[in-house]
């Protein structure tokens, strides 16, 4: 994710959008809508997610398409693609399978209640609005519970007349355009991105940006068969994704890259001052990272078994802001953990943080001892004894 993505993505935890009630022929036009996708068999549709923007003078643009299927009460089929990642998603009764093809992996959860959240999961940075938008199409009634909708009028599309609408839920506004022919099928949506823009400004950065959705080739599915996950040759089944030897585990043995970054809760974190009588540990993470959630926790209580022994835990935070970071460590309970900025990400490009989490333990000498990618079921146990040699010592579990 670079620079801008990251800029852009500052306001989408914004605070909650205010929600009225809606206007009698939007109502009526979403009523047809949600009856369309509410038939029996489920839908297929191809949606392009386009996004433009200017952060601080610099242009840049992505293109993501998403190829998605659902089917209620339990079934969605999701694949998704842009420059940055490949990734598909598979819920069927309640267990959900993620496939990463550059990892060859693939997870197996099971005990999914809702298929909604799996495809609100596929949103990231500044699609994370598009992806709430898509994710209504697995509710039991599409765009009805906590959405107001206002009608603006009907225009040309394509050549065909369309319904526009505004659209408002808690955590997302936006415009959407319904043929208004005799089948309802939605053909665009464009998020509102003021607010996004608006909040990126009152963190010093100027943004303009521009998101599209743009939906093709509806289809009312059968017996589909994409519901069902088989693992091509050569793909491993994990508990979680560690993905392939990167050039992060090529660090061990090496100096530590240096780097100087702020800390949330003052000074700064600068390599270059370490003690030789320090072992320092990077988490690199992000709090919209799940498996970066599972592993804090771990890495922060084995840390301070080792704080006597002069272990200090930094976690490396990737370009979120301090709102963000704060509103996650109290939930979690982690307020004591010391969190480093990395607002641009110039200290995750250092240590090739390309898949995270991203655990790097240095040792008194300077040198990276150990990196972790990813999160295990042996990652307490790995990290208590690297600290214990890395420190000269033991310490006992709590």
């Amino acid at each position: 994710m670079n620079r801008m993505i990251a800029a852009l993505a500052l306001a989408l935890l914004a605070p909650a959008f205010a929600v009225a009630e809606s206007d009698e022929r939007a109502t009526a036009v979403l009523g047809k809508v949600a009856e369309y996708l509410a038939a029996e068999g489920g839908h297929s549709v191809e949606v392009d997610i386009n996004y433009k923007a200017t952060v601080d003078g610099e242009d840049d643009t992505m293109g993501t398409h998403y190829s998605l299927a659902v089917a209620r009460p339990d079934k969605v089929a999701l694949y998704i693609k842009n420059a940055q990642i490949e990734i598909t998603f598979v819920a069927n009764a309640g267990t959900l399978t993620t496939y990463i093809p550059e990892y060859s992996q693939y997870t197996v959860e099971e005990g999914i209640s809702s298929i909604a959240p799996v495809i609100e999961r596929a949103g990231f940075g500044p699609i994370r609005g598009a992806a709430l938008i898509l994710s209504e199409f697995a509710h039991a009634t599409p765009f009805a519970e906590g959405i107001e909708a206002t009608y603006v009028g009907e225009e040309t599309l394509d050549g065909a007349a369309a319904h526009r609408l505004s659209l408002k839920s808690e955590n997302v506004a936006w415009d959407m355009w319904v043929d208004a022919g005799e089948t309802p099928l939605i053909r665009k949506a464009v998020p509102d991105m003021t607010k996004t823009m608006a909040d990126a400004k009152a963190q010093g950065v100027e943004v303009k940006v521009a998101v599209d959705v743009i939906f093709a080739d509806w289809k009312k599915l059968g017996d589909e068969l994409r519901f069902a996950f088989n693992a091509p040759d050569g793909v491993e089944k994990v508990a979680e994704f560690t993905g392939p030897a990167s050039a992060a585990e090529g660090l061990a043995g090496k100096p530590a890259p240096a780097f100087a970054l702020d800390l949330m809760s003052g000074g700064k974190l600068d390599l270059t001052a370490k003690k030789d009588t320090e072992i320092y540990i990077l988490d690199f993470w992000a709090t919209w990272c799940g498996p970066c959630r599972r592993a804090m926790p771990i890495i922060h209580s084995v840390s301070k078994e080792f704080a006597d022994k002069g272990v200090r835990l930094f976690a490396v935070n990737l370009r979120e802001t301090p709102e963000e970071i704060k509103g996650f460590l109290k939930e979690a309970g982690l307020e004591g953990i010391e969190v480093a900025l990395d607002t641009e990400g110039a200290a995750g490009d250092l240590y090739h943080a390309d898949s995270i989490p991203q655990t790097v333990i240095i040792g008194k000498d300077g040198k990276v001892a150990k990196v972790h990618v990813g999160v295990g079921p042996e990652l307490e146990s790995e990290l208590r004894a690297e600290l214990a040699a890395l420190a000269g010592g033991s310490a006992e579990k709590p």
